[in-house]
């Protein structure tokens, strides 16, 4: 007889229980005997042991099954009787067309009752209860083979349910299991596709990555290598984890370049561990199973994603190997769509600075101020630990505070003394005029506020609407306090450049009443050694002579 596969010899062992409690009502000793080891009921596997099924030690000394007994038996009924005289048999268990085992009863305490579990057993046998119970089981009929042939069709219909029960109860806790886990794996799929978002960084969505699909694939390491940027794809150059698995710089390497390799044959995966065979390549000790699948671009290979080390199985399978080629493709639309967002914002950079470029340059004194005014807005978003949205926000209002001086005559732009009237007033159009021409951008929406309110004082003396404490928008003050800090430590026609030092205390004094005291204070307790060194460096390419 085959051996049975573990799956089903825990069946046969659940099975029993509900049959054991059903003959023990009947009056009924049981045991499961199971040829591959000891059984349920302890007997020994291979017949050198007994079992007191009667509970009478002194007249039940046989064994269940003597030498060679089973054998001849072929897997058919054994009826047999004790040394007491009492009536045994043993039934055979089977479990996919095999002999899995026997049901051995002792049959000395046989008590009978007509109930509705006997009824439905005959009815299925197409006996009547009432002569059965009557005639075929009285107690003096015991020794009949009648009798054995009756109880041996009532075990083996039991056997049989009981059987068919555990199986589905099997089958379902596997499709438990399966359903369970395609659960987890389409809501892992599913965050991942709320992160497609090209305002995400790109360390941020990796980092999540990893760490959710450490948990769904259950492994000890996940691995996210990526390239970015328009560098040859033979590198990567930025790498994210989950996990506990130590990789050195030359484990990383050498997953990147196999990987690669991998890519390229047949398979398009890297696996490799020694359930069926030794290593394909060497690993550090800490790896001993491992899968990696590419992250493409179109044709190019921009990245690796890698689990290493599968908990709870020998090696990785089908379903882990499909789950990680469909989180690298999304993860190659991400990278592939966030390189299309960053040309794109270079390329409304490089138009912005052109823009604001082409207003400095119709005053030579405001050469690169509306760059260093975004820069020193930047400065104070971040320190005020604003959003990275917020703070691109803010640059850009100072990168364009002042494109509404497009609509301002150079006259009164370069004028070097002081502005009479109607010129003032045409100067304080300015902030107007800019929110005006970027209003039809619909990306310069949340841009506009800085543009218009960044000549609005805190005392509510400014323009162009007069208004007042924080009813001025905080990207408004803050570019108020940028391009005054900048126009006072820069050349103009109407005074001469500041002190570092000088135009610091002008911020002091002036808290309160020209700027936000609060914004002021976290401004002047900023690293102002780094900025400024920052501002001087831009300042000296800013100034050098066009070739």
């Amino acid at each position: 007889m085959r051996s049975l596969a573990p799956h089903d010899r825990d069946i046969i062992i659940q099975s029993f229980e509900p049959i054991q409690e059903i003959l023990g009502k009947w009056g009924i000793a049981s045991v499961l005997y199971r040829k591959d080891g000891a059984g349920a009921g302890e007997s020994p596997a291979d017949g050198s042991g007994g079992e007191v099924l009667c509970s009478d030690e002194c007249e039940c000394e046989c064994r269940f099954f003597p030498p060679g007994q089973e054998t001849a038996a072929a897997g058919a009924l054994i009826e047999s009787r004790c040394p007491a005289g009492y009536l045994r048999l043993a039934v055979p268990w089977r479990q996919r067309r095999q002999v899995g085992g026997y049901l051995i009863c002792c049959l000395k305490n046989l008590r009978y009752h007509k109930t509705e579990a006997l009824e439905r057993i005959c009815s299925r046998l197409g006996m009547d209860s009432t002569v059965l119970l009557e005639q075929g089981l009285a107690d003096e009929a015991l020794g009949q083979e009648e009798t054995a042939g009756v109880l041996s069709d009532i075990l083996e219909l039991l056997i049989a349910k009981s059987r068919n029960c555990g199986e589905h109860g099997a089958e379902l806790e596997a499709l438990s299991h399966s359903l369970t886990q395609s659960y987890e794996e389409l809501s892992l799929l599913h965050r991942i596709s709320e992160r497609l978002k090209v305002t995400q960084e790109p360390e941020a969505f990796f980092r999540d990555l990893c760490q959710d699909l450490k948990e769904v694939v259950e492994v000890t390491r996940v691995v996210a290598l990526w390239s970015e940027g328009q560098e040859p794809f033979g590198v990567f150059n930025m790498e994210s984890s989950s996990g506990e698995v130590e990789l050195s710089e030359t484990d990383v390497y050498l997953l990147w370049q196999r990987t690669k390799r991998a890519a390229r044959n047949s398979a398009g995966v890297l696996i490799d561990s020694n359930v069926n065979g030794p290593y394909r390549h060497q690993w550090p000790k800490t790896i001993q199973s491992l899968v990696a699948v590419p992250i493409r671009r179109g044709d190019k290979i921009i990245g690796v994603l890698a689990a290493l080390n599968k908990i709870n199985k020998a090696d990785f399978d089908s379903t882990d190997i499909k789950l990680l080629t469909s989180v690298a493709n999304a993860s190659g639309v991400y990278l592939d769509n966030l390189q299309l967002y960053q040309d794109l914002r270079d390329l409304l950079l490089g138009v912005l600075r052109a823009l604001t470029s082409s207003i400095d340059a119709k005053d030579p004194y405001t050469c690169g101020h509306s760059e260093r005014v975004a820069i020193i807005s930047r400065w104070l978003g971040e320190a005020l630990s604003l959003s990275a949205a917020q703070v691109n926000n803010i640059y850009l209002g100072g990168l364009l505070h002042d494109v509404g001086k497009i609509g301002v005559s150079e006259a009164v732009l370069g004028k070097t003394g002081k502005l009479v009237e109607n010129e003032r007033d045409q100067m304080c159009k300015h902030p107007q005029i800019g929110k005006n021409i970027l209003e039809g951008i619909k990306q310069m929406a949340e841009v506009m506020p800085a543009v218009l309110t960044h000549h609005e004082r805190f005392d509510g003396s400014g323009y162009p609407q007069g208004l007042k404490g924080e009813n001025i928008p905080l990207a408004g003050r803050i570019v108020m306090l940028a391009d005054s800090f900048d126009a006072m430590t820069s050349e103009r026609t109407y005074h001469k450049a500041l002190p570092w030092a000088t135009a610091l205390s002008e911020i002091r004094r002036c808290r309160g009443t020209q700027f936000d005291p609060s914004l002021s204070d976290t401004f002047l307790k900023s690293d102002l050694k780094q900025l400024i060194g920052h501002l001087e460096e831009i300042k000296a390419k800013q100034q050098k002579p066009v070739p």
